[in-house]
């Protein structure tokens, strides 16, 4: 049996769409656990009343995605002693309708692997919008790898997305999401190269498609930021996939000797005083030069008599 864990916070609409594509899945032997975290939309309220065979759990504080999904894998493992497989997932997708089928089939045959899936534009079935990476640390750097036509695909693969992955459940008696260290972003990274580490594959199912719906979420909802302002959300907000100290902390963690950790640190200093430099610059001389296209747009010309 799987159980499919869902952080939500807010955003109910998407979160239906992505329970009704469940709903039409070709397999069904699995219990979806939604996990709330601190959501002030109607989506607690819908889901008791449209879909009340999902379990919820919801958040005292907010969790934010590494967070949220340690709630919800541990909420599993307490509570449904036959699970075999948990299923990690993003709300903001349409899960095709043989895909739950294809991850079990391939992670029934193997046990020790991590198996994750691919997912496609909504609008552009053709489009890869996310799938499996290669690692490059000089300097880091993730390389999408181009997908095979079906089956699973071992080689290269160095993480996975988090947006619709099975999990043996005994991966979970080594491995563990870090929400300390990596609350929102790079958490799915670091718990992959974890994994790995401690001796489970990586594979991506070629078979296993899902749908992006096009959710906006994290940094992306701050692009209309300039200058100082957006220099400092992008470098610290827990929201920022930019984010500097967590950054730092990935590559402290994750590269795999102290010269690379070294070499990827100082550049990545590097590009924060570059960055730090020009949003002072902006946010000097913006205003000046907008002032002076302003003073001369206006500026009537002188009348000869």
């Amino acid at each position: 049996m799987i159980v499919i864990i869902v952080p939500v916070h807010n955003r109910w609409e998407l979160t239906r769409k992505f329970l009704q594509s469940l709903q039409q899945q070709t397999f069904q032997e699995y219990k979806i656990v939604i996990v709330n975290d601190c959501s002030n939309d109607e989506t607690s309220k819908a889901l008791k009343n449209d879909f009340p065979f999902v379990d919820e759990i919801k958040t005292s504080k907010e969790e934010w995605w590494t967070g949220s999904i340690n709630a919800g894998c541990e909420h599993a493992i307490n509570t449904y002693k036959d699970m075999e497989f948990i299923i990690i997932a993003n709300n903001d997708l349409v899960v095709a309708e043989k895909t739950v089928e294809t991850l079990y089939k391939y992670a029934k045959g193997n046990q020790d692997t991590i198996i994750g899936s691919i997912t496609r534009e909504y609008d552009n079935n053709d489009a890869l919008y996310d799938g499996a990476c290669q690692i490059d640390w000089l300097p880091f750097k993730c390389h999408q790898l181009q997908v095979n036509d079906n089956g699973l695909m071992f080689n290269n693969v160095d993480v996975l997305n988090g947006r619709f992955t099975i999990i043996p459940r005994q991966v979970f008696e080594k491995v563990n999401f870090n929400a300390d260290k990596f609350p929102h972003y790079l958490g799915d990274l670091d718990f992959f190269l974890r994994a790995k580490n401690a001796g489970y594959r990586l594979a991506l199912c070629c078979d296993a498609i899902c749908f992006d719906t096009g959710g906006v979420s994290g940094f992306h909802a701050l692009k209309k930021d300039h200058g100082i302002t957006r220099f400092i959300r992008t470098q610290f907000s827990i929201a920022s996939h930019e984010n500097f100290i967590i950054f730092l902390r990935f590559l402290m963690q994750n590269a795999p000797s102290a010269k690379l950790k070294f070499y990827n640190i100082t550049r990545r200093f590097r590009i924060f005083l570059v960055r730090l430099i020009l949003a002072v610059a902006y946010s000097i001389f913006y205003p000046f030069i907008y002032m002076l296209f302003i003073f001369r747009k206006h500026k009537q010309p002188s009348s000869r008599n």
